[in-house]
């Protein structure tokens, strides 16, 4: 017996994933590119996100046909860490901004646990790759003061947007990139446009921690297929070739065109340098300002938490005690060995497991990539409590739990046709 799947009538479900995903940088993109002032966009774009992924009906009557073992295990420290927030009281810097999150991710967990159906794979990677590309453009475009200037050195942009947070944006392009499936040449010539596009906006905003987990994207996508013995796809290896000549290309050529480019390209490479090699505690190449904080809070906070009274081993300084940037460590500092614990089962070990699952699932291989952005993520930015150290390894879960429960239903089939 054939199990045949319903044809999808929309694609709610993805855009609502999408808009999760980058709901933050499409709000702030398009606030700087057409200058909308005093408008709350990313909340507007985060709650239409949780009507389209929601299942009305599922949820008035408390179905969840999605919430696995490990989404509990995500519920139940959000819910911890909003205990902590509310008791923590008023005058702390992360408190409101850490409740936002803390909300979003428990209301997004519930709606999408309503869902009962499989995430389009292509639709997903198809719909991300071209939002994300003409964001990027758009992003570029404002960065260097209308393609004219690719060596600014500007944090913060005219309303106020942290162009780091931005970037994030060109990040998923080059994800999307690696599984995108298109023979036509219209589509081909702007998946490179967007390419370069992507690489430029990383250069100039000197996304160092983005380069190098995009390194290790490509790295596990080679190394997860040999690992389980699948057929390594040619297109993986062209792919990658293609990352590279690209690269290549534009070192050979565009200093004909831009004059300061290989400025920008020997400081970001300097930077990267220097940052890398200062968060390991190497300071022959200088050191960075930025990471060589991380690696004082490294070498520092542990023994400190370590010292304290027993109490506040076991509960921690508070919600929003000293942020680290190492959330694995403020985890332990803030919410103390239970958050601690509780927060290296759903964002390391939890996260690990999943991404040695062997599929060809094109939600499944997206979503691995944005769970090793998770990963370094908690390395070296943010705060345990940001939404985005969560969706994506929510709607890993949920695609993981979806294909599992999809395999069993074949597998009941096979043995009830078997046995009569």
């Amino acid at each position: 017996m054939i199990i045949k799947q319903k044809k999808q009538k929309n694609h709610n479900l993805e855009i609502g994933i999408i808009l999760a995903l980058i709901g933050t940088q499409i709000s702030r993109i398009f606030i700087e590119f057409f200058n909308l002032q005093n408008i709350e966009l990313t909340n507007i774009i985060f709650a239409l996100s949780l009507v389209l992924v929601i299942n009305l009906k599922n949820l008035v009557t408390l179905k969840l046909p999605k919430f696995s073992g490990y989404l509990f295990l995500i519920f139940g420290y959000n819910i911890y860490s909003l205990v902590a927030a509310i008791m923590a009281g008023e005058g702390l810097f992360t408190q409101n901004q850490g409740i936002i999150y803390t909300l979003y991710v428990i209301f997004f967990l519930i709606c999408l646990s309503t869902n009962h159906r499989k995430i389009d794979g292509n639709y997903l990677v198809n719909t991300m790759w071209l939002i994300s590309g003409v964001l990027t453009m758009m992003l570029l475009y404002k960065l260097t003061d209308s393609f004219s200037n690719f060596n600014t050195n500007v944090v913060y942009m005219a309303n106020n947007s942290d162009r780091l947070t931005l970037s994030v944006i060109a990040f998923y392009n080059l994800c999307s990139f690696l599984l995108l499936k298109t023979h036509k040449k219209i589509v081909v010539f702007m998946k490179y446009l967007f390419l370069i596009c992507s690489i430029l906006v990383m250069m100039i905003v000197s996304r160092r921690g983005l380069m190098v987990t995009y390194v290790v994207i490509l790295l596990y996508h080679v190394f997860i297929n040999a690992q389980f013995n699948l057929k390594i796809e040619k297109k993986t290896f062209v792919s990658i070739f293609k990352i590279l000549g690209t690269c290549v290309v534009m070192l050979a050529t565009t200093d004909f065109i831009l004059p300061d480019f290989w400025v920008m390209v020997e400081k970001y490479f300097e930077i990267l340098i220097k940052g890398v090699s200062t968060y390991f505690g190497f300071f022959d190449s200088g050191i960075d300002a930025a990471a060589i904080n991380r690696y004082n809070n490294i070498t520092t906070v542990p023994s400190e938490y370590l010292n304290s009274d027993f109490l506040t081993i076991i509960f921690g300084n508070g919600y929003g005690f000293k942020q680290l940037d190492i959330p694995y460590l403020q985890a332990f500092t803030d919410l103390g060995l239970i958050g601690g614990v509780f927060y290296l089962v759903v964002q390391l070990f939890y996260p690990i497991k999943i991404l040695m699952i062997k599929t060809n699932d094109y939600s499944i291989k997206f979503l691995q990539y944005i769970a090793i952005l998770t990963l370094c993520y908690n390395l070296y930015s943010g705060i345990p409590y940001n939404h985005y150290k969560f969706i994506g390894i929510i709607l890993l879960a949920y695609a993981v739990t979806e294909k599992r429960n999809k395999n069993d239903k074949c597998r009941r089939v096979t043995y009830e046709n078997n046995k009569n």
